[in-house]
């Protein structure tokens, strides 16, 4: 580029640097202006190569321009993943303004904010009450009390409370008896009101391979796990055309988002080498680490396996009982189990024995519908020691 050329890309770089600190879509169409011109210099470097390639004289020169050349196609594509990235970006932060403008979403609100106001009637209030005991937020988690608000603001036609409340109730037999299709119901209304969760939790439950894929796909720009799945059918060629190629971006794409959900999911993948991917324990150490360092307890929880065993990392007990201990402070059910047997059992050296604090997380673990901590905690309760004592 001529200097003149330069300084007006500058220009307009500075311009929508400024516009970009106040609105999330400028960003975002300022990182696909900038994606494009490393795209277009990566191909006038690759193509410079390739004359390269065609013009060298002798066997060491053609063979040095030709490792040029595999360079630098390797970067050009890199940069290509970069730029459709940005794109998907772009697409979700459009679509995002468009639903805050119809609608503010309410922020993260605590039990003392949300209570008086969802007590009044307040919608996006009774809903933030949901995910106060959801994930929770300053008090012990209780699903029982999520469904509950969740259900009083799905009455009023809360998009993302139907979506919550038709998970818990579609993917929690054992809590909600008889509720499998109702709460399918209520993830189909939450789709059809905008709700991408809801869409990607229908894809999940359903077993029709094509129907899964029509709805990751429906998900897939505003959503990274949808986008994962999808990339997991078209790597299978399970509901769509087999395309490894296109499967592989579309998880790279949804890696690259941070999503631990993702990382977790991708991970699983790689540990137990199914969705179409070789059994790689060390990838999936890295990703269950990537997803622990988010703050993820299943992410811990599956590390604290790793390190336990010696997958993927060194063995190493006590990096393993620090994590699983985490995740279980963070109502992981999994690691509440774990944890909990270990203490009921005793049959850990690292841990010891406390049959009271064991059938405690135990029964935090059978709360939220995990079928090893009722197990378990059955024994305790019947013979005073756990089902492994």
């Amino acid at each position: 580029m001529t200097s003149w050329l330069w300084r007006a890309v500058f220009a307009s770089f500075v311009c929508l640097a400024q516009m970009a600190a106040q609105d999330p879509v400028a960003e975002a169409k300022q990182k696909i202006a900038a994606a494009e011109l490393r795209v277009q210099r990566a191909e006038l470097e690759r193509d410079q190569a390739k004359l390269a390639v065609r013009t060298a004289e002798g066997g060491d020169a053609r063979k040095a321009a030709e490792e040029r050349l595999g360079r630098l196609e390797k970067e050009l594509e890199r940069r290509s993943v970069e730029l459709e990235s940005a794109k998907l970006a772009a697409r979700a932060a459009e679509l995002d303004s468009k639903e805050a403008a119809a609608k503010k979403p309410a922020g993260p609100m605590t039990l003392g904010e949300a209570l008086p106001k969802a007590k009044e009637g307040d919608v996006d209030a009774q809903y933030q009450m949901g995910l106060v005991f959801l994930v929770p937020r300053g008090v012990d988690r209780d699903l029982a009390q999520a469904a509950a608000w969740f259900a009083k603001a799905a009455e009023q036609g809360h998009a993302e409370a139907m979506a919550r409340l038709g998970k818990l109730y579609a993917e929690t037999p054992l809590l909600w008896p008889g509720r499998k299709d109702e709460g399918i119901r209520l993830l189909k209304l939450a789709m059809e009101k905008g709700s991408v969760a809801a869409a990607v939790d229908l894809g999940y439950i359903t077993e029709d391979p094509v129907e899964k894929a029509r709805l990751y796909a429906r998900a897939e720009p505003r959503s990274p796990r949808g986008r994962l799945r999808l990339g997991l059918l078209t790597l299978e060629g399970k509901g769509v055309a087999k395309d490894q190629a296109e499967g592989l971006r579309l998880i790279e794409l949804a890696r690259a988002g941070g999503d631990p959900r993702v990382q977790v999911e991708l991970g699983r993948c790689y540990e137990d080498g199914e969705c179409g991917l070789s059994k790689n324990p060390g990838a999936a150490a890295k990703l269950y680490a990537e997803a622990a360092a988010r703050g993820s307890a299943e992410g811990e929880y599956r590390l604290s396996w790793c390190y336990s065993e010696g997958r993927g990392v060194a063995k190493n007990q006590e990096e393993s009982l620090r994590l699983l201990e985490s995740a279980a402070a963070k109502w992981d059910p999994q690691a509440q189990w774990l944890l909990g047997s270990k203490l009921v059992n005793g049959y850990d050296d690292a841990v010891a024995q406390n049959v009271e604090e064991g059938a405690r997380l135990l029964a935090l673990g059978a709360a939220q519908g995990d079928i090893a901590a009722m197990s378990e905690l059955s024994g305790v309760l019947l013979w005073g020691g756990g089902s492994m004592g």
